[in-house]
């Protein structure tokens, strides 16, 4: 040996006084002469992994001396192939994703692209599933989606897929939902929903509210249950009118989990009024106060019940207490996403004459044949 030590490896650069550590692969000089075995064995791997369909001669041959390499590298086993295949294909994925989601900032595409890069010249394809997950979840946020830990109808906690939008100015409660053609596959179908909770502070509540258009068969309530609550037999001599209020807190043959009432019983306490009367409508000349929402369901019969007497002795008009099983609920911005795409259109203007007097299975119909005043974003 003609140099004389410390020795370095020419991959690693670590130092070593004992030159039996290292090998001399090909006739190059210097501090080229010497590298660790391991260190040439895990480049030629490298050099491998990225090219697993043709001979790539970086791994046989030095690339200073263009001498063959005294070690040859190893057979590239089925473990490398798929690996390599699965790093061609998420990469194809990813850019895919990328090109689909194209909206909004920069920014973050331009992050995913170095990060691609990144990803596929390494090995490790834990990076890689990062890089796939990234570039989905920011692809389905480029398109109005993301996903979401909510409770289902049964009250069991799972991931859910949301549609999140911009807001929509004039949204609140009061207004009506008005579902568009493409509902009509679903549980919405020709519905109307009454909106009577809707949060722009994204604390988590989003909106809520009830089907007006999707009446229970009146013989399912008349008779008593067992274990029914003591309200249920003041709202058959009240005459209340039950609904299927929304898929949300079904459950089935028993009793909904979660339920909402609207009435014209004014002074319940914890009732708020979503639909003002009109002093000069008919509403208002039956002795209804407005469109009510909430309070206590023992409270709301038992003052219906008392305005039956009353109505009995004056021209007062009977309370409206409509009983909703289940309810509809968005989470944050969800509401507004899918009106966004135009799957529900509103009504600002409802009248409480409209909302009472109109037979459920023809208020749709009659909203939608006055275009003008449903509000469409895109249309």
């Amino acid at each position: 040996m003609d140099e004389e030590g410390p020795y370095a490896c020419r991959f690693c650069f670590d130092e070593t006084d004992d030159v039996a550590e290292l090998i001399s692969p090909c006739k190059c000089k210097g501090t080229q002469a010497y590298v660790h075995s391991k260190c040439l064995r895990k480049w030629q791997e490298n050099v491998l992994a990225l090219h697993t369909t043709r001979r790539d001669e970086r791994a046989h041959r030095c690339s200073v001396c263009h001498e063959l390499f005294s070690q040859q590298p190893p057979s590239i086993g089925w473990g490398l192939r798929m690996s390599s295949a699965l790093r061609g294909v998420g990469g194809a994925i990813c850019i895919s994703l990328l090109a689909f989601g194209l909206s909004g900032p920069p920014w973050p595409h331009l992050a995913l692209l170095v990060l691609l890069l990144l990803g596929t010249r390494s090995h490790s394809l834990l990076l890689l599933a990062l890089l796939l997950l990234g570039s989905l979840l920011a692809t389905m946020h480029a398109r109005g989606l993301r996903v979401v830990l909510r409770l289902d109808g049964s009250g069991r906690l799972g991931l859910a897929f949301i549609r999140h939008g911009a807001p929509v100015e004039g949204l609140r409660p009061g207004v009506l939902l008005v579902a568009s053609e493409e509902l009509d596959r679903t549980v919405f179908a020709r519905s109307v929903i009454m909106l009577y909770e809707h949060d722009t502070r994204m604390t988590g509540r989003g909106a809520r509210g009830v089907m007006l258009s999707k009446p229970l068969p009146a013989h399912d309530m008349r008779a008593a249950q067992p274990g029914e609550p003591r309200w249920m037999e003041g709202a058959r001599q009240v005459g209340a009118r039950h609904f299927m209020g929304g898929p949300v807190g079904l459950s089935g043959e028993q009793a909904a989990l979660e339920m909402a009432v609207l009435h014209t019983v004014a002074g319940v306490p914890g009732s708020r009024v979503l639909v003002p009367s009109n002093t000069s409508g008919p509403a208002a000349q039956d002795g209804h106060a407005g469109l009510f929402e909430g309070g206590d369901l023992a409270q709301v019969v038992q003052r219906a019940g008392t305005a039956q007497r009353r109505r009995r002795r004056s021209a007062a008009g009977a309370a409206d207490v409509r009983i909703f099983h289940g309810v509809c609920a968005w989470a944050d911005a969800q509401l507004e996403g899918e009106i966004n795409v135009g799957s529900w259109g509103w009504v600002a203007d409802s009248s409480l004459q409209e909302v009472l007097e109109t037979p459920p299975d023809q208020l749709w119909q009659r909203l939608t044949s006055s275009p003008g005043r449903i509000r469409w974003t895109n249309r």
